[in-house]
């Protein structure tokens, strides 16, 4: 539970860091849709100002579709080669 609350505390002074210094950010999400709570964290980086980007291995589903900027999926995330594609993709 204590991992919980420091990710939390973490993502909070992330977001208040990019709002304050505006920096132009990029954040790559792998597998976007586990654990559950990541749709609330996408959600608050793009409420920031942040480009949010997603590799998956499913395709990306409805409720995710609203808060990802671009979203790549692979055949198996297993495969760092797959995942290199991926982030060149985005580039």
């Amino acid at each position: 539970m204590l991992h919980i609350y420091l990710f939390r505390l973490l993502t909070c002074l992330f977001i208040f860091s990019v709002t304050t210094l505006g920096a132009e950010l990029n954040v790559v999400i792998i597998s976007p849709h586990f654990p559950a709570n990541h749709r609330s964290f996408c959600i608050r980086l793009q409420e920031a100002g942040v480009r949010v980007l997603g590799i998956d291995q499913v395709p990306l589903p409805d409720e995710l579709k609203d808060c990802m900027d671009d979203y790549y999926q692979v055949s198996d995330l297993h495969h760092y080669s797959e995942l290199v594609q991926a982030c060149h993709y985005f580039q």
